[in-house]
């Protein structure tokens, strides 16, 4: 009998290790993937159109669609943590690194994820209804609903930028991190 994929990321979410730890390099235009438990994937998928841009997602195995950090990390509207992208490093005129003369988010990225369907599917609908209420008691309920699910915190950190230029815009990205993960339960 084969098992649908949310039914075994609640058994990986249940058997997962207090923490995982591990490194990674990404290169414009691909995504980088790591296991974290069977069923259960880190991601950081580059962006259609933009090869020096990448989103943070934990997703499960079978399809890998359900993006679990997105329904549990604000802000929920514009730039957060999870987007990635290489004029974040740069300074106004591209010439050389962000000293913080441009306002992006810098090389710690913390974000918030569930582990299984079930719970981001609670979320969704409590983040819709945060998002766009009937009225403010049905926000403040959402609001409760969303706060009351179980997430994990990571921390993705980036440890080195290359690129190369093409005029004044670089042609191609390089990034190595490291991604601290810790579970729901554990969780600072």
């Amino acid at each position: 009998m084969i098992l649908p994929a949310w039914i075994l990321l609640v058994g990986a979410a249940a058997s997962a290790p207090a923490s995982v730890v591990f490194p990674g390099t990404v290169t414009s235009g691909e995504d980088f993937v790591h296991e974290i438990v069977p069923g259960l994937l880190f991601r950081l998928a580059h962006q259609e159109g933009d090869l020096g841009a990448w989103t943070i997602e934990i997703v499960g195995t079978d399809p890998p669609t359900e993006d679990f950090c997105a329904v549990v990390t604000p802000p929920y509207r514009g730039l957060n943590a999870l987007q990635i992208a290489g004029w974040h490093f740069l300074n106004a005129d591209g010439t050389g690194p962000n000293q913080g003369d441009v306002n992006a988010p810098g090389d710690v990225r913390e974000f918030r994820f569930v582990t299984d369907r079930d719970d981001y599917l609670e979320a969704m609908d409590a983040l819709e209804g945060m998002l766009w209420p009937l009225s403010a008691e049905t926000q403040e309920a959402a609001i409760a609903r969303h706060d009351s699910i179980p997430t994990g915190c990571g921390t993705l950190t980036v440890t080195d930028v290359r690129h190369t230029l093409a005029g004044y815009f670089p042609e191609t990205w390089e990034l190595d991190f490291e991604v601290e993960l810790v579970f729901p339960g554990d969780a600072r």
